[in-house]
């Protein structure tokens, strides 16, 4: 009697600790497979923010990269800008020199003794600046002192700086050598050459972006 309820206290220890080894095993099992999930969505996790990390900077490194260069074209453009008005206003300078020196007068006679030789020119009329009308008058009366009897007449003009006008009047048509204009015919020529320079000094910036 006493051998067969040491047999049953023996088989209850036994299979008591064997379940609490499966339990206990289940248990840690149980644990590896949750702190391996964990592990995993951590990694993931972190692998999400170095991804979000590193767009995130390309962007900044875009953008930065945007503002440097528009910030370069806006100062190779206002460079550009002051150089223009540099050159017209240099041109400007040289012109007004021209059109108010001694030689002025020549000048004009050149131009209206060109017209003169036209079969057609027609009634002539010169128009100057109040400052020159009488310079240029004087020195035309006595080097066209035939033409002027006849066909062409001086006058000033308000809508003239410097330089000077011709009207064809039997035709209608005015031809403009005023300064202003002048100036504007050179920097057009000008114009294409200075794009050219202000867009080479452009790409010069971009490749050291």
């Amino acid at each position: 009697m006493a051998e067969e309820l040491q047999g049953l206290l023996d088989r209850i220890r036994k299979e008591g600790l064997e379940k609490a080894d499966e339990e206990a095993k289940a248990i840690v099992d149980a644990a590896h497979r949750q702190a391996a999930e964990i592990k995993k969505a951590a990694e993931a996790e972190a692998e999400k923010k170095r991804e979000e990390a590193r767009q995130e900077a390309e962007k900044l490194e875009q953008r930065s990269i945007s503002a440097i260069e528009h910030a370069a074209r806006d100062i190779v453009l206002s460079v550009g800008d002051a150089v223009q008005e540099a050159f017209e206003t240099l041109i400007q300078k040289n012109i007004d020199e021209v059109l108010d020196g001694d030689q002025f007068a020549k000048l004009v006679q050149n131009v209206v003794q060109a017209y003169v030789k036209e079969e057609d020119a027609g009634g002539i009329e010169v128009l100057l600046s109040g400052k020159q009308q009488k310079q240029v008058s004087n020195y035309l009366h006595k080097a066209m002192q035939k033409e002027l009897q006849n066909e062409i007449t001086i006058q000033s003009s308000k809508s003239v700086l410097s330089g000077f006008s011709v009207v064809l009047r039997d035709r209608g048509i005015e031809h403009d050598f005023r300064g202003e204009t002048l100036t504007a015919a050179f920097v057009a020529l000008l114009r294409p050459e200075l794009g050219e320079i202000v867009k080479k000094a452009m790409e010069t910036v971009k490749k050291k972006t």
